[in-house]
């Protein structure tokens, strides 16, 4: 019987899940109250409903205009000196640092006398005419040769990211290791042909076009966000199962712990910094969690609403791309697979809504 159990209550359960219509979330809790020999098996199950729009709001009801597009000359000069900065030309000197050189520095940072987290590096380099430093540490290397060390005291802003060391003096240890002088080449039409184009204007107007496009995409996903958000917010709902909020929660703990460690960060020192537990982020996130839950379940509706739908053909054309780029076998097969065909579609269900809301609520910008 004990062995019995399991297929039974799986096949009993679906099939009154079938013909209930029910759309449950996550696993039911199975009570088991009787089972004996000679005995029907008597069993109840609790199940987590997924949460229904009573109410989606109207379309017309909800009017944007989209963000006109602008691309500030300073953004072109600043991706063009980096460019310039590539090209750039160092020469190793044996000379005190100026403010146009580039440093190569060992340094500690002590906090109250104890090493700060992270406050320890070898052969960092400086660009002196950089402007993103701590406020003072410049000012503090300059005239400084290789071999010189130096020890003084700077105020980090209030809001550096660190939490941990924002608004506090913090005590630098530093030695100067390498002093290289720059020489940037000329921003002038040599400089364009070096880089395959006939002139710098030509190189301004592509950077231009290229932050444009950056800028449109940018602009084009917030402004799906707050669409989305609106009809949520004008929408109405029955009550989210806390199993689901939790598993969004979870999601958003798991995105957030991914980009943390992209960025080289160890996710216990980024909580550490933020001064949080776990369970105190998990927390501040259930509020936004929901609001994802109800912008899916209000994505979901207006597909259905709109008579958005999936061709085979579009299906079949979206894997067949990515398939292209993956070239092992097993990969390919999951690519095929029945439950990322559905998950696939889905995605381009979704996409092809979100272009039908723009069209019908949000005017060009002016």
């Amino acid at each position: 019987l004990q062995s019995a159990l399991d297929a039974i209550v799986r096949k009993t359960l679906y099939e009154a899940v079938e013909k209930e219509d029910l759309h449950l979330v996550g696993s039911p809790d199975i009570t088991i109250e009787k089972l004996a020999p000679n005995n029907d098996l008597i069993y109840s199950a609790i199940c987590s409903l997924m949460p229904e729009i009573s109410q989606l709001a109207d379309f017309n009801e909800i009017s944007m205009t989209a963000k006109k597009v602008l691309v500030a000359e300073d953004k072109i000069d600043g991706a063009l000196r980096d460019l310039q900065r590539m090209r750039t030309k160092e020469d190793k000197v044996d000379r005190a640092a100026t403010m146009s050189d580039k440093v190569v520095v060992d340094f500690t940072m002590k906090k109250n006398n104890v090493v700060v987290d992270g406050g320890t590096a070898k052969d960092h380099a400086i660009y002196m005419e950089e402007h993103y430093y701590v406020p003072g540490l410049r000012e503090e290397l300059v005239g400084l040769k290789p071999g010189d060390t130096k020890s003084f005291r700077l105020k980090f802003p209030e809001n550096h990211y660190q939490k941990q060391i924002a608004g506090n003096d913090i005590d630098y240890d530093v030695t100067m290791k390498e002093v290289y002088a720059l020489t940037p080449p000329a921003l002038d039409t040599a400089f364009a042909i070096q880089l395959g184009k006939k002139s710098l204007a030509e190189i301004r107007g592509l950077i231009g076009d290229n932050l444009r496009q950056e800028l449109e995409i940018t602009s084009a996903r917030e402004t799906e966000v707050e669409l989305l958000e609106k009809l949520a917010e004008k929408s109405k709902f029955s009550d989210i199962p806390e199993l689901l909020i939790n598993d969004e929660v979870e999601k958003m703990m798991h995105e957030l712990e991914h980009s943390v460690e992209e960025k080289g960060l160890a996710f216990a020192d980024y909580l550490q910094s933020i001064k949080k537990t776990p369970n105190e982020l998990k927390l501040e996130f259930a509020p936004a969690a929901i609001r994802r839950l109800k912008v899916a379940l209000v994505l979901s509706k207006s597909a259905s609403k709109l008579g958005i739908t999936v061709a085979d053909s579009e299906l079949d054309e979206e894997l067949d791309t990515i398939a292209k780029e993956h070239e092992q076998p097993d990969a390919k097969e999951k690519i095929y697979s029945p439950e990322f065909r559905e998950y696939q579609r889905v995605i381009l269900r979704n996409r092809k809504t979100i272009a039908k809301l723009k069209e019908l609520m949000v005017k060009p910008a002016e």
